[in-house]
């Protein structure tokens, strides 16, 4: 976890509407929000970056050790994190080559294709 940076937010509003789209049962689930994990911040720099964001996005420096003991109890620890990541990762990943046939987040194309001119 690093410290905050505006093009985070880019980033991230890219990926939400992803979720949306591609992971997401709106049958099921609520909207996605993005939530960015960051060391440290300004507030002012992250205000001015959240402002013009479409997508409901959130800036933090909470980390699990320093959350209610009752938070963390509703909430995987970092191992159980990382193991529905990565499972989900692998099931989007072989599922009709989903995220093989996204554009990267630049825009370029699919990852695997040559883009031209660069």
């Amino acid at each position: 976890m690093g410290h905050f940076q505006a093009g985070y937010i880019c980033q991230l509003g890219t990926y939400v509407p992803m979720v949306d789209d591609l992971v997401r049962d709106d049958t099921l689930h609520a909207p996605t929000v993005g939530i960015l994990l960051v060391a440290d911040r300004n507030e002012q720099i992250v205000r001015y970056a959240l402002s013009g964001s479409p997508t409901p996005l959130a800036v933090t420096d909470h980390t699990y050790d320093n959350l209610p003991p009752e938070t963390r109890a509703a909430l995987p620890d970092s191992a159980q994190l990382r193991a529905l990541l990565d499972q989900t990762v692998h099931e989007l990943t072989t599922d009709d080559g989903l995220i093989e046939d996204l554009p990267d987040p630049d825009g370029e194309g699919p990852p695997d294709q040559p883009t031209g001119g660069h």
